[in-house]
Parts: C-alpha cells; sequence; structure tokens
C-alpha cells in the first residue's frame, strides 16, 4: 500500500525526503491531483536542499483546495488546471481553464508544453499516477521502497518497466525504473 484513503500517512525516511526534494530542484514543474492538494495540503517546495523551486501545478478540476491551502496562500507560484472560469486566484496563481472533454492528460501535456515546461515530475495520488501510468505518459519513475508497511489502504500501482537502479537511502531504496513505452 502507498497510503490510507483521506489520511496522510507517512512511510519513507529523512533520506528519501531530501532526495524527493533533490528531485524536485531540477524539474521544471510538479503535478499533483486534488485529492492529494487537500488531504496533505503539500508546499511542493525544494526547502530541504539548494535549488529552484518548481512550478508546482494542481489538478483541480471542481475547485475543492480549501482556500487555507499552502498552494494557494504561500509566496511560490502555483498553475491551477481546471474547468471552473471563475476559480478565484490570487497574483501567485496562474490558471489554465479547460472544457471538461479536454480535461485528459494528453492535452493538458500538451499545454504545458507551451508554457516551456518540459520536466514534470509526478508526485501525487492514486487517480494522477495510475492515469500516467496507464496511458504510458512518463519516462521514469522514481520508486521509494521503505520497510514499514501498512496492512490496508490504497493500493500501490503496477509499475512495469527497466529497473536502471537502485540506492540505499538508509532503510529505505530508491529504485530508478524506465519506461520502455510499448504498449
Amino acid at each position: 500500500y502507498i497510503g490510507q484513503e483521506n489520511k496522510q500517512a507517512w512511510l519513507s525516511n529523512k533520506l528519501s525526503k531530501l532526495s524527493v526534494h533533490q528531485t524536485r530542484s531540477k524539474v521544471d514543474a510538479i503535478m499533483i491531483g486534488t485529492n492529494t492538494a487537500v488531504v496533505d495540503n503539500p508546499r511542493l517546495t525544494t526547502r530541504l536542499v539548494a535549488g529552484s523551486n518548481p512550478l508546482r501545478i494542481v489538478l483541480d478540476r471542481k475547485e475543492k483546495i480549501p482556500k487555507g491551502s499552502h498552494l494557494l496562500n504561500d509566496e511560490y507560484p502555483t498553475l491551477i488546471i481546471t474547468t471552473i472560469k471563475d476559480y478565484i486566484v490570487d497574483d501567485m496563481r496562474d490558471l489554465m481553464v479547460l472544457k471538461e472533454e479536454n480535461f485528459k492528460l494528453p492535452h493538458i501535456l500538451s499545454q504545458l508544453i507551451t508554457k516551456d515546461i518540459n520536466s514534470l515530475m509526478v508526485e501525487g495520488g492514486k487517480s494522477v499516477v495510475k492515469s500516467f501510468i496507464k496511458e504510458s505518459l512518463w519516462d521514469e519513475c522514481h520508486l521509494y521502497k521503505t520497510n514499514k508497511q501498512l496492512s490496508y489502504g490504497i493500493k500501490a500501482p503496477s509499475i512495469k518497466g527497466k529497473l536502471q537502479q537502485t540506492l540505499s537511502l538508509g532503510d529505505n531504496r530508491l529504485m530508478i525504473i524506465n519506461n520502455l513505452h510499448d504498449k
């Protein structure tokens, strides 16, 4: 399991968290879905390492992110992708309003390319991750394995690809897997 429904669950250690922040510092943007934004209230920054913060992208089709969220109220830029034309944002937020029929990952990714977003880290949640896997819209997976186990919750998605590297991070392991892109 990778988490619990509607509840934050920390499974990885400090070294893994540091590794995630290092990876964030190397990408143009980081994407999550609504549920991750609501349940975890993440910052999605590189605050643990030196480097640039990625543009934070949230798929929030129906404006469900609470107004007190870090993603809506801190000083870092966020792009909200939604279907709501009158979604309320401040100066640090950008809005991409799509028609419902265009709220699909291939279309969203093509729009991000026009904004010079060439490297995207997807950190977020069961639905978003499973969609990227199902549509084979990923190049590399950073899979963190931990000794902590949940006996119930959100099942881990199945990742098929070529194992490129395994790194030890204390009692965690980072497995880097490349997508073979054959369907």
